[in-house]
């Protein structure tokens, strides 16, 4: 667990199946504790996570990236943000769906990127310091 800036950790887990790293990113953005496409924790990632809890909720940026967040949305008791355009395709049950241009809870933006792998892939803007734009398979796909 790295904390990329203030009030912004990002932890890895290595998928045996894609050969490749899925990141996670945990967020205390005002009063708020947000955990952003959450992959398996480290011991590390849990310990800072239950530090800085109770968790508020869990944003899936795209069908994908569904990892475990129903596992944390469970044990943390909290909510569970899903792409509107996506959720139909997912084997969830949100507590809320969002879309282009909301802003959600903790003054995060929500910009669906367009002509992507799903059609609900969705970036995240928060107005922190000078702002911070969170993009994840747009960068690859």
């Amino acid at each position: 667990m790295r904390q990329l800036l203030s009030g912004i950790w990002q932890w890895s887990w290595f998928s045996q199946e894609k050969q490749l790293d899925f990141n996670g990113l945990f967020l205390t953005v005002g009063e708020h504790k947000i955990l952003i496409d959450p992959p398996p924790m480290t011991a590390e990632a849990s310990s800072v996570i239950l530090r800085h809890s109770p968790l508020d909720y869990i944003i899936v940026t795209n069908r994908d990236h569904t990892r475990d967040a129903v596992k944390y949305h469970e044990e943390f008791r909290c909510q569970l943000h899903v792409p509107e355009a996506d959720a139909p395709q997912m084997d969830l049950t949100p507590t809320k769906t969002f879309k282009d241009g909301e802003l959600l809870t903790g003054g995060i933006w929500v910009i669906q990127l367009k002509d992507q792998k799903s059609p609900g892939e969705s970036a995240l803007f928060i107005q922190h310091g000078n702002g911070v734009l969170i993009v994840d398979d747009a960068l690859i796909g």
